[in-house]
């Protein structure tokens, strides 16, 4: 981990290329800021003290109110929104005919300043901070907007980083701040991570109603929870034993039958643990889940949106050089014969809950 961050947060989006380069700007300027005594224990600024008249020169005189202070930096965070907003909205504007230029650009403003207005952002770490302002406005904005067609298209990164940016400069006087441009990366990584954990959702559900559509939403949840849990701790274990065994930060990129590997890998592990799961919390499994219905759950999976879209569920940093699987994946239909003759052989017992606790 570094600076809170697991691998998945870091690689999950992006190249290889990008991500270790934005691991070691990151790395960088936290060791300069905590050499310089501007990031510590309690967080950004938290260093040195004194450094505030020495560096703005306000030594003297009465200080302005608390208050106006505060209405000062909310009205320059706002005005960053507004600016940045503006743009990014106009982009999007003809994407979908219920969403005009001015309703996209007042639910981002809306969404965004309420979020970057809360106090508590301003007394974290400036990664910190960050992360917390994409994840609660993307959130807000998921859940009302995630079906326009301008969400998955509209760039919020210079909204997102106008906002921050702002709460970090007026923070400045306590320590040294991190460069503007470490932050836009930071920033740029933390919304395109989220942006595609919101389109795995997407992808999850809607794969898991079509394969069972006979089956009612009670065990189309069960089934989302099944899959969607297991789907990040694998992943982690996967990419902690690439760290390992590889004894790199980043792997032999030209190694493709390695990827490949650790691609099925992933996926044997991902088809194991949710299947287990879910079997003993769900009515009647055997009769839901079939080898056939489990085979085509994976297999729709890795191409939810038909094969012409690009997206899958798979992990795009473990098919970045490898490719994404085809849609007629044997290994898929291999794996799932295995987990079922597991289950007939006898190595796991019959019973739902003793099933369930042997593979999960």
């Amino acid at each position: 981990m570094l600076g809170g961050k697991t691998m998945t947060d870091l690689f999950y989006i992006g190249s290889w290329g990008e991500a270790a380069h934005i691991l070691m700007m990151y790395a960088a300027i936290l060791a300069q800021a905590t050499q310089m005594g501007g990031l510590g224990p309690g967080g950004w600024g938290k260093g040195k003290k004194g450094d505030g008249k020495k560096a703005g020169g306000k030594g003297k005189g009465a200080p302005m109110p608390e208050t106006s202070l505060q209405e000062e930096l909310m009205s320059r965070v706002y005005d960053s929104i507004v600016s940045a907003a503006a743009w990014a909205s106009r982009d999007v504007a003809d994407m979908d005919p219920e969403w005009d230029e001015d309703k996209i650009f007042n639910r981002v403003v809306k969404s965004t300043f309420k979020t970057a207005s809360d106090p508590k952002l301003q007394d974290m770490r400036w990664d910190d901070m960050c992360q917390e302002l994409v994840q609660r406005v993307m959130r807000g904005l998921s859940q009302s907007c995630d079906k326009a067609a301008w969400f998955f298209q509209i760039d919020l990164s210079y909204v997102f980083f106008g906002a921050a940016w702002e709460l970090i400069m007026n923070r400045c006087h306590e320590g040294v701040p991190p460069y503007s441009e470490m932050v836009r990366q930071f920033i740029k990584v933390a919304y395109w991570d989220k942006l595609d954990r919101i389109l795995l959702d997407r992808a999850i559900w809607e794969t898991v109603q079509s394969v069972f559509e006979d089956c009612d939403e009670k065990v189309h949840s069960k089934l989302f929870r099944a899959l969607s849990c297991s789907y990040w701790a694998v992943l982690d274990e996967v990419l902690h034993e690439v760290n390992t065994e590889d004894g790199l930060l980043v792997p032999p990129l030209a190694d493709v039958p390695m990827w490949r590997q650790r691609v099925e890998q992933f996926m044997k592990k991902w088809i194991d643990r949710s299947m287990c799961r879910v079997w003993g919390a769900i009515e009647q499994s055997e009769r839901v889940l079939t080898h056939h219905s489990v085979a085509q759950l994976f297999l729709d999976l890795c191409t939810p949106f038909g094969v012409q879209d690009p997206f899958t569920c798979m992990p795009r940093v473990l098919i970045e050089f490898s490719g994404r699987p085809p849609p007629d994946w044997s290994f898929i239909t291999q794996a799932v014969e295995e987990l079922f003759c597991e289950w007939n052989s006898g190595r796991a017992d019959g019973s739902s809950k003793k099933r369930r606790k042997c593979c999960w």
